[in-house]
């Protein structure tokens, strides 16, 4: 890598790269370069040579680029250039591997940075300046941590919600924020002290991309249920459930967004084979979602940033990584699961069973809900339920297809078919 001083006429120093460029290409072989105000380039006609190979390759460019660029009137700056053809080398505050292709995060930059979120989380409160200082540390961050710029998003509410944009600066960026515990902030702090780890910090460059599964995935949601539909070349999964009483009120954009968590969530359970080292496209019918997911999260939309805060976590457990494709909403295949008639809906009201189990008991699974709907036995917890869709927590699918002869208890008679005539 070589730091150059260029000519102080931009239109003769643009003509000269170029031409210092065309030069060295025209003399080694067909070359990778980059030409600011720095310079780093190999001869991609070495690529699958040996290592030895590869070195002496570089060291000839270096030596050819050297001549050529001290014949276009650069100056070289040889304190801060790297002579020496090497595999890992800092580059604007971040650590390039080449051999193992990618990029990390240097021990100083990430001792700085935990020392700073250490002191803020021990204080439970920081000043304005010192989370802008933070906030602006972790997203520089962002080409070696993967999840760097979704874990800005609750610091950004924060500035934004306690910045008094009609003081002066100075006095403004010296209020005390409080960090309460439980909050959005602390969580978003608590997981940048992973930093020393692999876990967070480091990024491949060239991993998961090339490689994408072959399988159709719809997922949709409407006011009361989510649905989900991934299509592979040998099997079609089905998913679905209503939405609990909490989540009914919750925004269109939030449900769908929750409708593509719990889809993937319930694939990749039964399916880390078929996805580990794959890149899984889902099409949705919804822009917002699939805008938010795809630059990191919202600052303004902080539901939809924590389901994506969980995607990032998910994709990173099972080893594939999630990209979101938008399509009009009459293209959706999932969308029929959503808009099943209500009729197939009822049940009884939750105070209504209370008293039933109370009064008679003897009840231990529900034979027709979701995971959303699903009756509480006496301890408070969900009974093993039945669904017609692929759900969370279930005994099975259909409860038409299941043997329940010999096992009593159900929250229905058992089934009697009128005989046929």
């Amino acid at each position: 890598m070589l730091w150059l001083v260029p000519s102080p006429f931009y239109k003769y120093s643009t003509l000269t790269e170029k031409v210092a460029c065309a030069i060295i290409k025209w003399t080694i072989a067909p070359l990778l370069t980059w030409i600011d105000d720095n310079w780093g380039a190999n001869s991609v006609s070495s690529r699958n040579d040996s290592k030895w190979d590869q070195l002496m390759s570089a060291k000839r460019v270096c030596f050819i680029a050297l001549t050529v660029l001290f014949h276009a009137g650069y100056f070289v700056n040889i304190e801060k250039s790297v002579l020496d053809p090497t595999s890992l080398i800092r580059h604007l505050g971040i650590m390039v591997d080449s051999q193992n292709k990618k990029f990390s995060v240097p021990q100083d930059r990430v001792d700085n940075l935990l020392a700073l979120i250490e002191q803020m989380l021990s204080s439970a409160s920081c000043m304005l300046q010192d989370l802008e200082r933070c906030v602006g540390k972790c997203r520089s961050m962002s080409i070696a941590v993967p999840c760097a710029v979704l874990y800005t998003r609750a610091q950004y509410t924060a500035l934004s919600n306690h910045l008094d944009y009609g003081a002066v600066p100075k006095v403004a960026r010296k209020r005390v924020l409080s960090i309460l515990p439980g909050s959005d902030l602390e969580e978003e702090l608590k997981v940048w002290l992973q930093l020393r780890t692999e876990l967070v910090n480091g990024s491949m460059w060239m991993e998961v991309d090339r490689i994408i599964l072959r399988m159709q995935a719809f997922t949709d949601a409407l006011s009361r249920r989510w649905g989900g539909i991934f299509k592979c070349p040998t099997r079609v999964f089905r998913m679905g459930g209503d939405f609990s009483q909490r989540e009914v009120s919750w925004h269109i954009n939030v449900k769908e967004a929750v409708a593509l968590e719990n889809s993937l969530a319930l694939f990749c359970a039964s399916n880390l084979d078929k996805i580990k080292g794959k890149t899984v496209i889902v099409k949705v019918d919804n822009q917002v979602l699939s805008y938010i997911y795809e630059n990191g999260g919202s600052t303004q939309q902080q539901e939809i940033t924590r389901v994506c805060k969980r995607l990032f976590w998910l994709q990173l457990q099972a080893q594939f990584r999630l990209k979101l494709q938008w399509i009009p909403s009459g293209e959706n295949e999932a969308d029929g699961i959503t808009r099943e008639d209500v009729d197939n809906d009822i049940c009884l009201h939750r105070r209504v069973f209370t008293t039933i189990i109370e009064k008679w008991g003897g009840i231990f699974r529900d034979l027709m809900a979701s995971s959303g709907n699903v009756q509480l036995g006496r301890d408070g917890e969900k009974l093993p339920f039945f669904s017609r869709y692929q759900d969370t927590g279930l005994l099975g699918v259909d409860v038409f297809a299941q043997n329940i002869a010999r096992d009593k208890g159900g929250k229905f008679p058992d089934f009697c078919f009128p005989p046929l005539v």
